[in-house]
Protein backbone atom coordinates (compact mmCIF):
# COMPACT_ATOMS: atom_id res chain seq x y z
CA UNK A 1 0.00 0.00 0.00
CA UNK A 2 1.04 3.75 -0.26
CA UNK A 3 1.26 4.05 3.30
CA UNK A 4 3.53 0.90 4.01
CA UNK A 5 5.95 2.45 0.85
CA UNK A 6 6.03 5.30 2.24
CA UNK A 7 6.96 4.33 5.87
CA UNK A 8 9.29 1.99 4.76
CA UNK A 9 11.26 4.67 2.79
CA UNK A 10 11.35 7.17 5.53
CA UNK A 11 12.46 3.93 8.03
CA UNK A 12 15.39 3.46 4.97
CA UNK A 13 16.19 7.41 5.19
CA UNK A 14 16.41 6.95 8.69
CA UNK A 15 18.78 4.35 8.57
CA UNK A 16 21.36 5.76 7.08
CA UNK A 17 21.57 8.19 9.70
CA UNK A 18 22.30 5.10 12.38
CA UNK A 19 25.84 5.66 12.64
CA UNK A 20 26.27 9.34 12.02
CA UNK A 21 26.60 11.49 15.27
CA UNK A 22 23.43 14.17 15.40
CA UNK A 23 24.88 17.54 13.85
CA UNK A 24 22.06 19.54 15.37
CA UNK A 25 23.13 18.26 18.65
CA UNK A 26 27.05 18.76 18.14
CA UNK A 27 26.04 22.19 17.82
CA UNK A 28 24.32 22.59 20.73
CA UNK A 29 27.15 21.03 22.93
CA UNK A 30 29.93 23.32 21.34
CA UNK A 31 27.29 26.27 22.23
CA UNK A 32 26.84 25.49 25.53
CA UNK A 33 31.15 24.52 26.09
CA UNK A 34 30.99 28.07 24.83
CA UNK A 35 28.85 29.56 27.56
CA UNK A 36 30.61 26.91 30.43
CA UNK A 37 33.81 28.83 29.04
CA UNK A 38 32.99 32.23 30.16
CA UNK A 39 34.90 34.52 32.85
CA UNK A 40 33.27 33.96 36.75
CA UNK A 41 32.92 30.66 37.34
CA UNK A 42 36.39 30.31 39.56
CA UNK A 43 36.07 31.76 43.10
CA UNK A 44 38.61 34.58 43.15
CA UNK A 45 41.72 35.30 45.49
CA UNK A 46 39.14 37.29 48.24
CA UNK A 47 36.60 34.54 48.21
CA UNK A 48 39.54 31.53 48.72
CA UNK A 49 41.02 33.89 51.45
CA UNK A 50 37.73 34.56 53.60
CA UNK A 51 37.14 30.92 53.52
CA UNK A 52 40.50 29.53 54.68
CA UNK A 53 41.00 32.20 57.88
CA UNK A 54 37.45 31.05 58.71
CA UNK A 55 37.35 27.48 57.54
CA UNK A 56 40.70 26.03 57.04
CA UNK A 57 42.43 25.86 53.61
CA UNK A 58 41.89 22.12 52.74
CA UNK A 59 37.88 23.25 53.26
CA UNK A 60 38.24 26.65 51.28
CA UNK A 61 39.75 24.76 48.20
CA UNK A 62 36.93 21.89 48.77
CA UNK A 63 34.61 24.83 49.32
CA UNK A 64 35.67 26.40 45.88
CA UNK A 65 35.39 22.84 43.99
CA UNK A 66 32.13 22.69 45.08
CA UNK A 67 30.89 25.70 43.91
CA UNK A 68 32.38 25.68 40.18
CA UNK A 69 30.75 21.85 39.07
CA UNK A 70 27.06 23.47 39.35
CA UNK A 71 28.22 26.70 37.81
CA UNK A 72 29.62 23.99 34.94
CA UNK A 73 26.43 21.68 35.07
CA UNK A 74 23.63 24.14 34.97
CA UNK A 75 24.59 25.31 31.17
CA UNK A 76 24.07 21.55 30.06
CA UNK A 77 20.04 21.76 31.46
CA UNK A 78 19.52 24.05 28.47
CA UNK A 79 20.39 20.78 25.97
CA UNK A 80 16.69 19.48 26.98
CA UNK A 81 14.92 22.06 24.34
CA UNK A 82 17.46 20.92 21.47
CA UNK A 83 16.82 17.37 22.27
CA UNK A 84 13.28 17.43 21.87
CA UNK A 85 13.22 19.63 18.70
CA UNK A 86 15.36 17.05 16.98
CA UNK A 87 13.06 14.48 17.81
CA UNK A 88 9.86 16.64 17.08
CA UNK A 89 11.27 17.31 13.31
CA UNK A 90 11.34 13.51 13.39
CA UNK A 91 7.63 13.04 14.12
CA UNK A 92 6.99 16.31 12.49
CA UNK A 93 8.07 14.36 8.87
CA UNK A 94 6.21 11.05 9.56
CA UNK A 95 2.96 13.53 10.64
CA UNK A 96 3.32 14.92 6.79
CA UNK A 97 3.38 10.91 5.67
CA UNK A 98 -0.51 10.54 7.46
CA UNK A 99 -1.53 13.77 6.72
CA UNK A 100 -0.56 13.50 2.72
CA UNK A 101 -2.44 10.49 2.45
CA UNK A 102 -5.62 12.26 3.57
CA UNK A 103 -5.64 10.56 6.95
CA UNK A 104 -4.79 13.68 8.71
CA UNK A 105 -8.75 14.63 7.83
CA UNK A 106 -9.58 12.37 10.77
CA UNK A 107 -8.18 14.41 13.66
CA UNK A 108 -8.72 18.81 13.21
CA UNK A 109 -5.49 19.21 14.15
CA UNK A 110 -2.03 20.84 12.83
CA UNK A 111 1.00 18.98 11.27
CA UNK A 112 2.92 19.07 15.03
CA UNK A 113 -0.07 17.61 17.20
CA UNK A 114 -1.38 15.44 14.67
CA UNK A 115 0.68 12.06 16.07
CA UNK A 116 -1.22 13.11 19.89
CA UNK A 117 -4.26 13.72 18.47
CA UNK A 118 -4.40 10.57 16.66
CA UNK A 119 -3.30 8.66 19.57
CA UNK A 120 -6.14 9.74 21.22
CA UNK A 121 -8.40 9.25 18.99
CA UNK A 122 -7.54 5.70 18.35
CA UNK A 123 -7.43 5.41 22.66
CA UNK A 124 -11.00 5.31 22.17
CA UNK A 125 -11.39 2.55 20.39
CA UNK A 126 -11.33 -1.13 21.46
CA UNK A 127 -10.51 -3.00 18.19
CA UNK A 128 -7.60 -1.44 16.66
CA UNK A 129 -5.07 -2.38 19.57
CA UNK A 130 -2.00 -2.33 17.48
CA UNK A 131 -2.52 0.93 16.20
CA UNK A 132 -3.26 2.25 19.19
CA UNK A 133 -0.30 1.22 20.98
CA UNK A 134 1.78 2.38 17.74
CA UNK A 135 0.61 5.68 17.71
CA UNK A 136 0.61 6.25 21.31
CA UNK A 137 4.02 5.09 21.62
CA UNK A 138 5.72 7.77 19.30
CA UNK A 139 2.98 10.81 20.52
CA UNK A 140 4.65 10.14 24.01
CA UNK A 141 8.30 9.03 23.05
CA UNK A 142 10.64 11.80 24.80
CA UNK A 143 14.40 12.20 24.20
CA UNK A 144 15.83 14.05 27.39
CA UNK A 145 19.15 15.17 28.58
CA UNK A 146 17.30 14.50 32.25
CA UNK A 147 18.05 10.67 33.24
CA UNK A 148 19.78 9.34 30.55
CA UNK A 149 23.06 11.86 29.46
CA UNK A 150 22.92 13.90 32.61
CA UNK A 151 24.12 10.82 34.25
CA UNK A 152 27.29 10.40 32.34
CA UNK A 153 28.00 13.82 32.38
CA UNK A 154 27.99 14.51 35.96
CA UNK A 155 29.96 11.22 36.44
CA UNK A 156 32.73 12.27 34.26
CA UNK A 157 32.43 15.83 35.77
CA UNK A 158 32.86 14.28 39.64
CA UNK A 159 36.23 12.77 38.44
CA UNK A 160 37.28 16.02 37.79
CA UNK A 161 35.87 18.48 40.50
CA UNK A 162 35.06 15.42 43.21
CA UNK A 163 31.74 15.63 45.85
CA UNK A 164 32.47 13.59 48.50
CA UNK A 165 33.65 14.91 51.21
CA UNK A 166 34.94 11.75 52.86
CA UNK A 167 37.82 11.18 49.71
CA UNK A 168 41.03 13.48 50.61
CA UNK A 169 42.07 15.50 48.17
CA UNK A 170 45.74 16.83 48.07
CA UNK A 171 45.18 20.82 48.60
CA UNK A 172 48.49 22.96 46.99
CA UNK A 173 50.16 24.43 49.89
CA UNK A 174 48.72 28.72 49.06
CA UNK A 175 45.84 30.06 47.80
CA UNK A 176 48.21 31.27 44.49
CA UNK A 177 48.57 27.96 43.84
CA UNK A 178 44.87 27.35 44.43
CA UNK A 179 43.65 29.07 42.03
CA UNK A 180 46.05 28.02 39.58
CA UNK A 181 44.74 24.70 40.24
CA UNK A 182 41.37 25.50 40.07
CA UNK A 183 41.47 26.96 36.60
CA UNK A 184 42.85 23.42 35.24
CA UNK A 185 40.13 21.65 37.15
CA UNK A 186 37.61 24.24 35.62
CA UNK A 187 39.21 23.51 32.11
CA UNK A 188 39.51 19.79 32.64
CA UNK A 189 35.89 19.12 33.58
CA UNK A 190 34.64 21.14 30.62
CA UNK A 191 36.70 19.46 28.43
CA UNK A 192 35.66 15.96 29.94
CA UNK A 193 32.12 16.78 29.51
CA UNK A 194 32.40 17.74 25.94
CA UNK A 195 34.07 14.42 24.87
CA UNK A 196 31.29 12.70 27.02
CA UNK A 197 28.20 14.35 24.86
CA UNK A 198 30.56 14.33 21.67
CA UNK A 199 30.66 10.22 22.34
CA UNK A 200 26.93 10.44 23.28
CA UNK A 201 25.91 12.22 19.63
CA UNK A 202 26.07 9.56 17.67
CA UNK A 203 23.18 8.07 20.61
CA UNK A 204 20.50 10.89 19.55
CA UNK A 205 20.21 9.39 16.10
CA UNK A 206 20.07 6.04 16.99
CA UNK A 207 17.50 6.76 19.45
CA UNK A 208 15.38 8.98 16.96
CA UNK A 209 15.88 5.72 14.20
CA UNK A 210 14.88 3.12 16.81
CA UNK A 211 11.65 5.27 17.89
CA UNK A 212 10.35 5.20 13.92
CA UNK A 213 11.60 1.60 13.73
CA UNK A 214 9.25 0.70 16.93
CA UNK A 215 6.44 2.80 15.68
CA UNK A 216 6.67 1.46 12.62
CA UNK A 217 6.66 -2.05 13.55
CA UNK A 218 3.32 -1.70 15.65
CA UNK A 219 1.21 0.22 12.81
CA UNK A 220 2.98 -1.82 9.34
CA UNK A 221 4.29 -5.37 10.94
CA UNK A 222 2.23 -6.47 14.15
CA UNK A 223 0.05 -9.79 13.78
CA UNK A 224 -3.59 -8.37 12.29
CA UNK A 225 -2.84 -4.04 11.75
CA UNK A 226 -3.76 -5.08 8.47
CA UNK A 227 -7.17 -5.97 9.21
CA UNK A 228 -7.07 -2.71 11.53
CA UNK A 229 -6.03 -0.56 9.03
CA UNK A 230 -8.97 -1.70 7.03
CA UNK A 231 -11.71 -1.32 9.60
CA UNK A 232 -10.21 2.19 10.27
CA UNK A 233 -10.09 2.69 6.41
CA UNK A 234 -13.04 1.14 5.12
CA UNK A 235 -14.79 3.63 8.35
CA UNK A 236 -13.59 6.59 7.44
CA UNK A 237 -13.06 6.27 3.46
CA UNK A 238 -15.03 9.19 1.87
CA UNK A 239 -13.61 11.82 5.07
CA UNK A 240 -10.34 10.30 4.04
CA UNK A 241 -10.76 10.45 0.01
CA UNK A 242 -12.11 14.13 0.47
CA UNK A 243 -8.83 15.13 2.43
CA UNK A 244 -6.65 13.57 -0.26
CA UNK A 245 -8.67 14.72 -3.17
CA UNK A 246 -8.01 18.31 -1.26
CA UNK A 247 -4.93 17.76 -0.85
CA UNK A 248 -3.90 16.41 -4.41
CA UNK A 249 -5.83 19.36 -6.02
CA UNK A 250 -3.54 22.04 -3.97
CA UNK A 251 -0.64 20.05 -5.39
CA UNK A 252 -2.38 20.87 -9.16
CA UNK A 253 -2.64 24.18 -8.43
CA UNK A 254 0.28 24.55 -7.06
CA UNK A 255 2.20 23.06 -10.08
CA UNK A 256 0.18 25.10 -11.96
CA UNK A 257 0.74 28.46 -10.38
CA UNK A 258 4.36 27.44 -10.69
CA UNK A 259 4.19 26.82 -14.27
CA UNK A 260 2.69 30.39 -14.68
CA UNK A 261 5.61 31.65 -12.74
CA UNK A 262 7.92 30.19 -14.61
CA UNK A 263 6.43 31.17 -17.61
CA UNK A 264 6.17 35.01 -16.91
CA UNK A 265 9.83 35.07 -16.03
CA UNK A 266 10.23 33.57 -19.07
CA UNK A 267 8.08 36.44 -20.96
CA UNK A 268 10.55 39.09 -18.80
CA UNK A 269 13.98 37.34 -20.32
CA UNK A 270 12.97 37.84 -23.99
CA UNK A 271 12.03 40.91 -23.45
CA UNK A 272 15.55 41.56 -22.28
Amino acid sequence: SKLYKSIEEFREKLRAELSQPNEEFKSQVNAVINRCQKPGNIPDFTNIEMWAKREGIDRAYFRAIQQMRPGILKHFQTMEDGLKESHNQTKSELADIFINLGIGGLVETENTDFLEAFAKLLAKTNNLPNLARGFQFIASFEIMYKGFMQSYVWQKISEVLPADPMKPINTPDNIDNILTNLEQRHQNAIEVCQKTLDKLGVSVNRTKVSMVEEFADHITRAKGVEQEWDILLSKNRSQIWSQFQELEEQKELQKQWFALVDEALSCKEQLL
